[in-house]
Formats: structure tokens, sequence, C-alpha cells
């Protein structure tokens, strides 16, 4: 490689990374503690996470929730860390004798707090600084929340809105019963007491190698039910291991004697735990991590009493959602155990596999050459059931097996555990579908619904990030996500679905087989103090008919350092946040850019229609596979990107292609020194439509 194209690729690699930071600058909420609170009341709660600033806002999804910011909180780097320091001591050393200039530190006088803000600034100075918290929940912010005494009670969502634009969301439930807080130390004696109330519910987060107990007084004979809620809260930890507070429950009587323990219930990580209470006197319920971890995003909240508890429910719903398809019956399994259920398809069936080793088997006709899809919902909707499919002949000659058959909207089932299988009858006939518990386990909530029958092609569309943050006037970049079912695999066309004025979505056309797509959304030209909620619908021809599904909104979540999830949101935002240094290229191409392979086209951009000081550069931002930018020419009125495709690209494809701005400065240090060249994100343009044409 020669000098000059090593150059090249190393300006590349350099403008690629600043624009990678620029994209890391999105305000992120860890946290929020306590989790949760009685309707009626009226809390300080603390959300922890990373660039904060500014935060101004709290949002609450459902109404009856409002909230203010009270407070935002960094920690201190090494420099502030010393100077805080040589300020106390000059504090002390005066004494009596203080002077009445103000001694500032970040904006406020020391010298006019009270002693209770001054301990705060001293605990504050004396935590370990060779242990500093994790940089994604560092900073706090402490909020005053009020919950109205008709709310609606049930999860919602939290976020808060900063200078940044608006947070993920986080989980925060609005609950009928009274609640409390874990207090500190809670060790033997000094365990938390709960007070008479029942149902209560208990708040607390646990930091590394914590417990945390609660004492309460109990009658014989009392049924108790314990349900924890820790990984619901926090789905996904990304730099945890499985992945989330794995929460496990205890139950002591007065004496210390173990009486339950519990570490999950069933396939759901948060334990549940049921006891009958021997005696009167009291008891102690005890939380920890299992693996003995532990930190302020290790938050749980705990319902106690006699509860009422429902083991199972048959038979199940069925999943939202249809495509085209022929009217189908429903049916229930023979309770009978060895019987074989004929079915006609199109049918739903509705059973279970009632106890360890069973299995339902049943018989259906087939023609040559038709294809038949059978499908089961059970873990999905909230079963033990794991399930096994497999197909065979009179004969006993197996056709087809499946045991986990993954769905990218299933939410947070982390374990994919429902089977889908599809034949193409090889003869006319009869054939049997076996259906059984993958690890021989079986109850009377191992419940399912089977589906047979012609496949039905049809697509979910998930949106991802929640939250898209854009500057006024600029542009941002979000992914959509297309589950294709049944054998689907044609376009959708993407749209906004009654945006307000100045919303712009560019690249909104998901090529036909592909399971993604990256868009863009350009925003009106001034800033909005509150996020605005959008909607996005996709629309595509399934077996001659148009049809339209309506994107839900999602955030990527990683788990364990590797496993990605798409986890589900209340809503789709857009914040529009104040102008910061930005470059203007807003277009929208007529035609999609055309490009052989091993060929060249060219992008022309009016404008800019604001300049800055500096020269722009120009970098394709996470580009197609094959396409380079191979140079850029700029004048008075626009500016030519030309493009290069690579020559093994095969002819048909379709992408979107999406540019990055930088803005080049030259900087010399204060002091003296060679100048340095400083590359300032400004944005990307509209996502512009790429077809790989005939050579």
């Amino acid at each position: 490689m020669n000098r000059a194209r090593r150059l090249a690729c190393g300006a590349v690699f350099v403008v690629a990374a600043a624009a990678r930071a620029a994209a890391q600058g999105e305000p992120h909420a860890g946290y929020v503690h306590p989790a949760g609170g009685e309707r009626g009341t009226v809390l300080e709660i603390v959300v922890g996470g990373q660039r904060l600033d500014g935060a101004r806002e709290v949002l609450v999804s459902g109404g009856g929730v409002t909230g203010s910011v009270i407070e935002h909180e960094k920690p201190l780097t090494p420099a502030q860390r010393s100077e805080l320091r040589d300020k106390l001591r000059q504090l002390r050393a005066e004494g009596a004798a203080a002077k009445a200039d103000p001694l500032l530190f970040q904006g406020r006088d020391l010298r006019a707090m009270s002693r209770e803000e001054l301990a705060a600034w001293r605990e504050k100075l004396a935590r370990d600084p060779r242990r500093p918290p994790n940089p994604q929940i560092a900073e706090t912010v402490r909020l005053h929340v009020a919950l109205a005494p008709d709310a609606d009670p049930g999860p919602r969502e939290l976020r808060l809105v900063a200078a940044a634009g608006v947070t993920n969301p986080l989980r925060f439930h609005v609950g009928t019963w009274p609640e409390v807080r874990e207090e500190e130390p809670n060790e033997g004696a000094a365990a938390t007491p709960l007070g008479a109330a029942r149902p209560i519910v208990a708040n607390g987060q646990i930091l590394p190698g914590d417990a945390d107990r609660f004492r309460f007084a109990g009658r014989a004979g009392e049924s108790l039910v314990v349900a924890a809620q820790a990984r619901e809260l926090i789905p996904y930890l990304a730099d945890a291991v499985p992945g989330w507070f794995q929460a496990v429950l205890t139950l002591r009587d007065g004496n210390g004697t173990e009486l339950a323990y519990v570490d999950d219930w069933r396939f759901d990580p948060d334990p549940l735990l049921r006891c009958v209470l021997p005696a009167d006197g009291d008891y102690v319920l005890e939380i920890r991590d299992a693996l003995w971890r532990g930190r302020e995003d290790f938050v749980y909240r705990i319902t106690l009493g006699e509860l009422p508890f429902a083991t199972c429910a048959f038979p199940l719903g069925g999943l939202a959602g249809a495509g085209p398809s022929a009217a189908r019956a429903e049916c229930t399994e023979a309770a009978s155990a060895g019987d074989v259920l004929t079915l006609a398809p199109p049918v739903t069936v509705n059973g279970r596999i009632d106890r360890p080793g069973d299995e339902d088997v049943f018989r259906f006709g087939g023609q040559a050459g038709e294809t038949l899809v059978a499908e089961v919902e059970a873990r999905r909707l909230g079963s033990p059931l794991d399930s096994l499919l497999w197909v065979t002949d009179v004969a006993g000659r197996e056709l087809a097996r499946n045991d986990d058959h993954p769905d990218l909207a299933a939410g947070l089932t982390t374990h994919q555990a429902d089977s889908r299988l599809e034949i193409a009858v090889p003869a006319d006939g009869d054939y049997l579908l076996h259906l059984a518990d993958a690890q021989h386990q079986g109850s009377e909530a191992h419940a399912y619904r089977l589906r047979l029958g012609p496949p039905r092609p049809d697509f979910v569309l998930l949106a991802t990030p929640s939250g898209i943050n854009v500057r006024a006037g600029g542009t941002a970049a979000f992914t959509v996500h297309v589950v294709r079912r049944d054998g689907f695999a044609g376009a959708v066309d993407l749209a906004l679905v009654d945006a307000p004025a100045g919303f712009v979505l560019s690249g909104g056309h998901v090529p036909a087989g592909r399971d993604e797509v990256r868009v863009t959304l350009s925003a009106p030209e001034a800033a909005r103090a509150c996020p605005v909620p959008l909607a996005l619908e996709g629309t595509a021809r399934i077996e001659g008919r148009e049809v339209r599904r309506r994107a839900a909104p999602a955030d990527d979540r990683t788990q364990a350092f590797l496993y990605r999830h798409l986890v589900p949101a209340a809503e789709f935002l857009a914040a529009v946040t104040a102008r910061g240094p930005r470059v203007s290229f807003r277009f929208s191409p007529d035609s999609p850019v055309r490009i052989a392979p091993g060929g060249t086209a060219e992008l022309r951009l009016p404008g800019p229609r604001r300049g800055a000081p500096g020269a722009l550069r120009f970098v394709l931002d996470d580009p197609p596979a094959g396409i380079t930018l191979e140079e850029v020419r700029t004048r008075r009125a626009e500016t030519t990107l030309l493009l290069r495709a690579g020559a093994d690209l095969e002819p048909g494809g379709e992408e979107n292609l999406i540019v990055a701005v930088l803005l080049e400065r030259t900087v010399t240090p204060e002091g003296g020194g060679a100048a340095r060249t400083r590359l300032v994100p400004l944005g990307i343009l509209p996502a512009v439509r790429l077809e790989i044409a005939a050579r």
C-alpha cells in the first residue's frame, strides 16, 4: 500500500472514530430507586446514569405521575477532589475567623453552607477514588415525584429530558399498597421493620456483598406469598453475567432457622416464594444476589402478603396480529393418555403436557406438494413448556423436527423455547404431528396453543432506539427491524403517521429479504421543550393485498457481554435539542443513486445551506459492504461525493447510504506548541437510497 493510500485510510479511520464518538453522546439512564411508589404519595427518588447534564424534566408514561428535578450530581475528577480538599482544609483552619468573601467550589460558596451540606461534601470526598462507580451509572439526578391518588396502578416508563435529549426508559411502578424502603444497617435485630400492614411493598438496592433483611410479625397458618421484582425492573445489564440482578429470597424464623429459599419462578429469573407460616412470631426475609454481586443498579421491589396467586391458565390467549389467512377452527386436545386427535387444517389446538414424559399426538391429512406450518405458542404466553415438535408418517418415519425457533419480537423472553416447523407434504395421505416437552417436564401449567395450517405470511416492525435525539434542523439515524413470518420476503415501505410539521423520514424502504435497515429522521428548525411522540408504519403487498403494520418502539440491549435483545418500550419519542455545531445539507433526492459493480456514481448535495469556519470532512457512516467514498468535490453551491462500488457486488441489491459530516479545525495549544487538527462532528445527512445496477 503506498503512502498516500495509507494516509487516506488513516484519515477515514479518524473521521469514523469521531463520528462514533458523537453518536455515543446520548444521555443514558441506568436505574431508578426506588422503582415505584404507592399512589397518593410524594417521593424523592434517584436516577443513576451518564451524560445527564442539564436534566430538566421528568417524563412518566400513562398519566397521574408528575416529577421535577432537584439536583444533578457528577463524580469528582482528580483535579476537583484536590481543589475541594484544599478548600475544606482552608475552611477548617479559619474556624470562627472565617472571612466574609465567598469560598467557591463548583459555583457554590462553602462558607455559606450548613453543617449538613458540608458533611455531604466531605462524605463525597471520602469515597474511595480507587473504586470509581461504573461510568454508566456514575451520575445521579434526584427527583421529586408525586403520584396522584387516582393514578392507574401498574408499570410505567420513566425518562429524563437532559440537554442532549431524552434518555432510554426505566420501569417505574405505581402501587396500591403501603411501601417501605430498606434501612441500613439491617443486620440481625436491625433488620428493616415492615410493620403490620399486609400486603406491603419493600424497596431497596443491593451493593457489593450486601444482603438486605426485613423483619415482620407473622401468625400461624398465614399463607404467605413473596414476589420479587429485579430483572423485571432492569432487564439487561450490558457488563454483567448473567446479564441481570439474579435475586434470591430466604425466609427464616426468629431463631434463624431457614424455612424457604428460592432463586427463580419457573423460567422467570425473579424469585417467588410461597410458605405457610408454622407459628406466631417474628420472621426475617432476606434478599441478595445469587453471586453476591451488587452495585447501585441492583434495584428491587418485594411484595409480601396473603396475595391471590394463579399458578396456571388454560386455555392460553393467542398472540396479537395475524396476516391474510383462511378462517381457522379451535379445539381442545384429548384428555386421555395415548389418544390421537384428528385435525382438519387450518386449526388451532389448545392443549397441555400435563405430566412428565407426556406426548400429544395429532393426525392430519395432507396432499402432495402442500406446504403446512406447525407453530407452538407457549413460552411467549407465559407457559413453562419447552416445546418440541416433530412430524412422522403413519409408519413412524420422521419428516421434520424443531426444538427452539427464535423470535426477535418476543420481548423479554430470553429462552426462545417455542417450536415451529414447516413441511412440504411428500405424498397424499395421513401424517402424525407430535408435541412434547424437551426437558421431559409436564404439569397443568404446561399449556400451549398449536397452530397447524398453510403459511400465513406477515411481518412485525420494531424501531430502535425508542428515543431519538436530534439537533434542531439536523438529522439522526435509527434502525427499523422486520420480523418476517411464514415466508414473507417482500419489500416494506415505511412512513411517519401524522407527524408534526418539519419531521421528515428518509430511506424509508426495506428491500425484499432484508431484516433491518437504517433510516434517518430530520427535525424542524426550532428546538422543542418536550419530546414529540412519533408513529411509524410499514406497508407491504402480501398475497395481492396491502398490509399495514405499526412499528413498535424498542431498545437494543446487550446481555452478558454477548447476547442482544430488543426490549419493548411504550413510547416512540423524538427530542429536538437546541442547536450545537452543525451544518445543514437538508435535501430529498427524487430518485435512487444507481451504481454498477466496479463502477462509480456521484451523489450531489446542494449547499451547504449553512457554512462553518474550517474545512468540512465527509465519511460514510456504517456504509454497505463494498461501497467506498473515493473523492469529495466542493463548489460554492454544490458538493459532489464520488462513490465507488466493489467489483464483486451483486446487481439488484438495495441499500441506504448515510453520510456523516465533520468540521476540521486547527487548534494551537495555549502557551505555544505544535498546532493540531481537531474534528468536530456536525451530524449526518438524510439517508439516500442506493441501487446496485447491472454492469
